[in-house]
């Protein structure tokens, strides 16, 4: 009877261990997920198929919860949203509602929100970029004017506010080409590139993020369900030598079978804990991949199986990190774009070029009395002008070009500086 129950005291402690390193996201995780027990239940396979425990409060625990959770309900917000990005349905699924990890990533690829929120981020650097291409491209510039003017100019405030007035209108139409721009177009575009290049680098980030957040959640799940069937197990040991010590004839330590029934309801706890969790990471493989909360799946895998993985030196990681690492890529970026806004800054003293071209006119309803000049380019109630030449426009602010300069240069010498301490916190990181 000793050694037995010694063999139970172990295998506890064994149990404390899993418990104390079971590593799952709280609730303070970044959405809070209604739970729906019934969901895996109903799709495993009977060899799948759990024991059922035994316990008045483990079945009360569970009816309560149910009860007080919402199963699946999909809140307005989330339909709005939906509608505005409609899950793409391209991932062929390999179990049909079975999903295996390829599967949930590749979801979660095409439909998370985040990361969709990101490729909008890289369309908005494109049309910045579209913005600067303007080198020979016409700009039309309008304008159109239509209001009441004094018959009399010699008594024009009279005649204003005594009616006597007439109907009068403006239209000018102006059109301009950019020539040159002695390279602030250049330097304006290649930053605008360099912008696209950081959207899309983010985007990568964002994506990595995700796959790891899939990565947690899908072996979190397989992990519960293993921590589940180890729990569950404890527990019809401990049952069954609870039972036997009460019914046996042998005298028994009523402070040793005490422990052992306060240790059983310590494992109901654990499970109820572990059941939870697994449900809440089975939602949170929804929300990530963009399912919806009412759509219903199960996973391919049943339990965690060990991987055969090669540990290779210290370099070779060291290196993988500041190749493929995207927030080295972004600190690189971050240089080349300060760089280009110093060259831009630089050269917003020099003027810009262009040509152009104006056609405005003027009309009245009827005849205005008092007017000295008569022709169209001193007649300001009727006329006919037009013109066409070259413009060379600048703006000579040396205080304020002084300043601005200096400004992007700081930037720069910055970005410098901060890519050479996060360049040696790689082999630092790596080594922690």
């Amino acid at each position: 009877m000793l050694a037995g129950k010694s063999k139970i005291y172990h295998y506890l402690y064994v149990l404390a261990l899993v418990v104390l390193a079971f590593p799952f996201h709280s609730r303070g995780a970044e959405t809070t997920i209604s739970v729906n027990q019934a969901q895996s239940e109903s799709q495993s396979s009977p060899t799948e198929k759990k024991k059922i425990i035994h316990s008045e409060s483990l079945d009360t625990e569970f009816k309560a919860m149910s009860e007080n959770e919402p199963l699946g309900v999909e809140t307005s917000s989330e339909l709005e949203t939906a509608q505005i990005f409609p899950m793409v349905k391209e991932v062929p699924l390999s179990q049909g509602s079975r999903l295996s990890l390829k599967d949930c990533i590749n979801l979660a690829l095409l439909n998370n929100r985040e990361i969709r929120a990101k490729g909008q981020d890289v369309e908005e650097a494109n049309q910045k970029f579209n913005e600067t291409k303007i080198l020979g491209l016409p700009v039309l510039d309008y304008e159109f004017l239509f209001g009441p003017a004094p018959r009399d100019v010699d008594n024009a405030v009279e005649s204003f506010f005594s009616g006597d007035i007439t109907l009068a209108e403006r239209n000018k139409i102006s059109l301009a080409i950019p020539l040159y721009a002695f390279g602030k177009l250049k330097f304006a575009q290649d930053l605008a590139k360099t912008g696209i290049e950081v959207e899309k680098n983010r985007k990568i980030e964002k994506e990595n993020e995700v796959v790891l957040k899939i990565k947690q959640l899908y072996y979190g799940v397989l992990l519960a369900k293993d921590v589940e069937d180890l729990f569950e197990d404890a527990d019809s040991h401990m049952e069954s030598e609870i039972k036997r010590r009460e019914d046996s004839d042998e005298p028994s330590d009523p402070i040793d079978l005490v422990r052992l029934k306060l240790f059983r309801y310590e494992v109901l706890n654990r499970l109820i804990e572990s059941r939870k969790k697994k449900l809440l990471a089975i939602e949170g493989l929804k929300i990530q991949t963009g399912i919806g909360t009412r759509q219903q799946f199960s996973l391919e895998d049943h339990h965690l199986t060990p991987m055969s993985y090669e540990i290779k030196d210290f370099q070779y990681y060291l290196d993988a990190s500041q190749k493929r690492n995207t927030k080295t890529k972004l600190l690189d970026l971050g240089v080349k774009a300060t760089e280009k806004a110093f060259d831009l800054e630089k050269r917003k003293i020099y003027p810009d070029i262009g040509f152009g071209g104006f056609y405005e006119s003027g009309n009245t309803v009827q005849s205005i009395s008092g007017l000295t000049q008569t022709d169209d380019y001193n007649d300001p109630f009727n006329y006919k002008r037009v013109g066409v030449g070259v413009r060379l426009k600048g703006d000579i602010n040396i205080p304020r070009y002084r300043a601005k300069v200096g400004q992007a240069q700081a930037q720069y010498f910055k970005s410098v500086i901060s890519q050479g301490i996060a360049n040696e916190a790689i082999e630092l990181d790596l080594k922690d």
